[in-house]
C-alpha cells in the first residue's frame, strides 16, 4: 500500500512544494525457508526557493520499520552510503528501524552547473525504545550538479568520522 501527496513544482528539480508518503508492505507466510515480514515507512519532504535564481533549502525527514521473527540479512534496513549517509560506506549500519534526516541547500554555480551544502544524520534501531534524540550518526555533505533538461547529473562528498564516501549518480538523493 502506498499514499503519497506531492506538491512540488518540478520531479526532477524542486524549488518549491512538500512530499508525505506512507508505505507499508506485507509478505505473509507461504511456507518453506520463507520468512514472513511487515515493512512500514513514512517520509516527510520540503522544498523552498531561498533566493533568486533558485537558491533551494531542501530538507527531508523518515523513518522505516520491518517486523518479523528471524528475519535474514537481506531484509534489514540499511544506513549509510548515496541515499542516507553519504559519509559512511554503503550498508554500513543494518537494523529493524531507522530514521533518516537530510538538509540540503543547493545553489547554482554557472550556466548548467550547482552546487550543494548539507548535512545527513541518521540512526539505526531495533526497537521503538531506540528511537530519540541520542547517538545520531551524522556527517556534512558538499556535492557538485550538472543540470540537463530531464535530469542531473551528481557528485557527492560525504565526510564521516570512519572514511569518507564518494558517489557519482543521477538525479537528486531526494
Amino acid at each position: 500500500m502506498l499514499f503519497r501527496y506531492d506538491s512540488r513544482d518540478s520531479y526532477i528539480n524542486p524549488g518549491y512544494g512538500n512530499v508525505v508518503q506512507l508505505s507499508s508492505e506485507l509478505a505473509p507466510e507461504f511456507g518453506g525457508s520463507f520468512s514472513p515480514y511487515t515493512n512500514a515507512g513514512f517520509w516527510l519532504q520540503h522544498y523552498n526557493t531561498l533566493f533568486y535564481p533558485k537558491t533551494v533549502l531542501a530538507v527531508r525527514f523518515g523513518m522505516q520499520s520491518v517486523f518479523g521473527n528471524n528475519l535474514p540479512v537481506q531484509l534489514l534496513l540499511s544506513l549509510g552510503g548515496d541515499r542516507t549517509l553519504r559519509g559512511s560506506v554503503q550498508d554500513r549500519y543494518l537494523s529493524k528501524m531507522q530514521a533518516v534526516a537530510t538538509a540540503e541547500l543547493r545553489f547554482p554555480i554557472f550556466w548548467r552547473f550547482g552546487g550543494l551544502l548539507g548535512i545527513d544524520a541518521g540512526k539505526a534501531f531495533n526497537g521503538i525504545s531506540g528511537f530519540g534524540l541520542k547517538n545520531w550518526n551524522s556527517n556534512p555533505t558538499v556535492g557538485a550538479r550538472f543540470y540537463f533538461d530531464t535530469f542531473i547529473v551528481r557528485a557527492d562528498l560525504g565526510f564521516g568520522n570512519e572514511t569518507t564516501g564518494f558517489f557519482l549518480n543521477f538525479g537528486h538523493v531526494f
